[in-house]
């Protein structure tokens, strides 16, 4: 009896033991859950952290490629202004304007308008400047003063790209022509083909019609005039 008791009494303690045991164990657990549970809350914090600094790292990339492009736009305007200053200096000055003028713009009018002169008209030109005052010399008939203007104008269109087109149109300019200067007219609309991709010349003179492709002829009716084509 004596050892059955004794026996159960080590048992006990034992299982006392063993439960101290598995209490301590189950704190050392909860405490590491615990740790684990920081540790998972710090990694999410640094996470967050990571995430915003990639997104800081991008802002700072975009700005400074918007920088970049500001400071690219501001050296094109920049220089910009440095040749508007230029042109503006030369436009301001007279008499490199003058220079320019005399040397080579009239010199270059006056040879372009003598070269077609030489196929279309019996005389040649001269242009002078003087005192501010642009001087054309020249002969003068009904003929050849319209021929002339209609000659400075096809020339200036080639001259300045602000005035030139594709198309010319002329209003009853070679109507003033004799039958002398018939072989002129064709010279010129020869030369006015080679220059323009298309025209429109308004004449009453068979032979100047002869010369186009087309002919378009105005007529009216009920006191309206009207074209067919």
């Amino acid at each position: 009896m004596i050892d059955n008791y004794n026996n159960y009494k080590n048992d006990i303690y034992n299982y006392n033991l063993i439960n101290k045991q598995i209490d301590k164990l189950n704190d050392i657990l909860i405490k590491e859950k615990n740790n684990l549970d920081k540790t998972k809350h710090y990694i999410i914090k640094k996470e967050d952290e990571l995430n915003e600094n990639l997104k800081n790292i991008n802002k700072c990339i975009f700005d400074r490629e918007t920088y970049n492009n500001l400071f690219m736009e501001l050296e094109k305007q920049n220089k910009e202004i440095e040749e508007y200053e230029i042109i503006n200096n030369v436009i301001c000055n007279e008499e490199l304007i003058i220079k320019i003028l005399k040397n080579n713009i009239i010199p270059q009018i006056q040879t372009l308008m003598n070269n077609i002169l030489l196929n279309c008209a019996s005389y040649q030109i001269e242009i002078l400047y003087n005192k501010d005052n642009i001087e054309i010399y020249k002969k003068e008939n009904g003929f050849e003063r319209h021929t002339l203007n209609l000659l400075f104008r096809i020339i200036f269109s080639q001259i300045s790209g602000l005035i030139r087109t594709n198309y010319i149109i002329i209003d009853e300019c070679f109507d003033s022509s004799d039958i002398t200067n018939k072989e002129k007219i064709k010279n010129i609309i020869e030369y006015m083909k080679s220059k323009y991709k298309w025209g429109i010349i308004i004449s009453h003179d068979v032979f100047v019609k002869d010369n186009f492709d087309k002919e378009f002829i105005i007529q009216y009716k009920d006191n309206k005039p009207y074209v067919n084509i």
